[in-house]
């Protein structure tokens, strides 16, 4: 998957129409998404396509992980930097601490159902 398909697929998940509206949602800059369609886009002399500009591996990692990337997280381990590996990693042993932490949190007055 490219980082043009990447955007492509989060955009459709979110129901987004226009390419500036993945700036908030990824904290990415426009140019930094203009600078990825473009070169992906772009043709060398010869026809051939230029070699594509690739989001930061930590966006592209966001937009894996917006797209829900649990299936294929070995696969992502195998791909990203030493330095991606341990972030999503830690983020990975957060989101599983903030949940057994939720799990295990005693209730309180404002967790009861009302009937």
């Amino acid at each position: 998957m490219t980082d043009n398909d990447l955007l492509d697929a989060v955009k459709a998940l979110y129901g987004l129409k226009e390419d500036k509206q993945l700036v908030p949602l990824l904290d990415l800059k426009p140019s930094q998404i203009s600078a990825v369609r473009a070169m992906n886009k772009s043709k060398s002399e010869d026809g051939a396509p230029k070699k594509c500009r690739e989001l930061p591996p930590r966006k592209r990692l966001e937009c894996y992980d917006r797209l829900g990337y649990g299936f294929a997280r070995e696969a992502l381990l195998l791909a990203f930097p030493t330095e991606t590996k341990k972030y999503l990693i830690r983020l990975d042993n957060e989101r599983t601490l903030a949940a057994a932490d939720r799990r295990h949190r005693p209730s309180t007055d404002s967790d009861a159902v009302v009937a």
